[in-house]
């Protein structure tokens, strides 16, 4: 596992979450001193020629080591898997459109479809981490109950209609799991998937605009551009 961030990064989910995976699977991080590793990043990957690897990290730096992969002919194993976590955040002025990430992606790595490039969902305020399937579809697991509400009066909103997303997480004990959320989108009751798969579904539309921006993404993208 090649994780573009910290492992210890302050109040980041992206270090709680990674720390806890870590106990479980050899991993290396390349966010150091505020700084990303990107040559000792391809190094490795290179190094790691024939077995299959999972790379997370935000998009802006997940494109970075794409790019940098390219340009050292570096090919990972088919059967790699990137993830992506956060979100573009303060570095939306580089932004892509889906489509054309995941083809930068596929061709810095040398991976053969999409299916090989995942994204997540999560708040800190969750217990709960969403990945997507093969499909690139967010299936809510049975603990975790999602719905939308009207932006101006907070009143829930009928299945399938776009609105604030809201959600119970029936895991903490800590403190109780009701989250409104910062993102606009909708929830698909009871779907069946062609990954195999069936329940609920979460589609994110976008971010409310605040006037503080908040997130893994951005505050990893000032500790990596100061």
């Amino acid at each position: 596992m090649f994780i573009l961030g910290p492992l210890e990064a302050g109040h980041l989910w992206i270090a709680y979450v990674m720390s806890g995976v870590a106990l479980f699977t050899d991993g290396q991080c390349y966010v150091e001193d505020d700084a990303f590793l990107l040559e000792a990043l391809v190094r490795d990957l290179a190094a790691a020629d024939g077995t299959p690897v999972l790379v997370v990290g935000p998009p802006p730096l997940v494109l970075d080591a794409a790019a940098a992969c390219r340009a050292a002919g570096v090919v990972l194993h088919p059967e790699s898997l990137l993830l992506t976590i956060g979100g573009w955040k303060r570095a939306s002025g580089r932004m892509l459109p889906r489509d054309e990430f995941v083809g930068a992606v596929l061709e810095g790595f040398g991976l053969p479809d999409d299916t090989s490039v995942r994204d997540t969902f999560n708040m800190v305020e969750l217990n709960t981490v969403l990945f997507e399937c093969a499909q690139h579809r967010l299936h809510l697991p049975p603990w975790l109950h999602a719905e939308t509400k009207d932006p101006r009066t907070l009143e829930p909103l009928a299945h399938g209609q776009n609105g604030v997303l809201a959600f119970l997480d029936a895991t903490p004990t800590s403190y109780p799991g009701f989250v409104l959320s910062d993102d606009f989108g909708t929830v698909e009751r009871v779907s069946d998937c062609a990954c195999g798969r069936s329940g609920d579904v979460l589609r994110l539309d976008r971010r409310i605009n605040r006037l503080e921006g908040r997130g893994c993404a951005l505050k990893l993208d000032q500790r990596t551009n100061r």
